[in-house]
């Protein structure tokens, strides 16, 4: 009896210790477009349609993004440019004074438009509403997913 349970066991650590070849993280790489044009600034988010795992990266000055473990099977894409509209201290120049803050002598960082900045529709953020979808491999391959959203 003791030999089964111990047969048994094992049979089932085997099961869960990898058993199955496919993975469950694969890198995926491309390029990042609104109607024709690059979105040069902003965070592409790769959701699992069952929302158990995500993976997101920065999109470059040239529109591509690279992301080394995104989750396998069918995911849904979610691109957010909102956060990178403005640029924020070192960049955008002195800090400003503000008389309406009292205390630190009322200085706040300074801020500029990002000339690089392309606003995405709200549509495409939330993985509740983004219709852009694809499938990465679970064989570990590299994938391509070129992102094309239109206003």
């Amino acid at each position: 009896m003791r030999n089964l349970f111990c047969a048994l066991l094992c049979a089932a650590v085997a099961g869960f210790v990898g058993c199955s070849s496919e993975a469950k993280l694969g890198p995926v790489s491309g390029s990042v477009s609104i109607d024709g044009k690059p979105v040069t600034a902003g965070v592409v988010t790769f959701v699992a349609a069952d929302r158990s795992n995500t993976a997101s990266a920065e999109i470059t000055p040239e529109g591509k993004y690279s992301i080394a473990d995104a989750p396998t099977g069918e995911v849904v894409v979610c691109v957010r440019t909102r956060d990178h509209e403005l640029i924020l201290g070192p960049g955008a120049g002195p800090p400003q004074r503000d008389p309406s803050i009292v205390g630190s002598a009322g200085y706040v960082p300074s801020q500029k438009k990002n000339p690089l900045y392309v606003r995405t529709p709200e549509r495409y953020e939330d993985a509740a509403k983004s219709d852009l979808k694809t499938t990465i491999s679970k064989t570990g391959q590299p994938a391509t997913f070129d992102i094309k959203m239109t206003k």
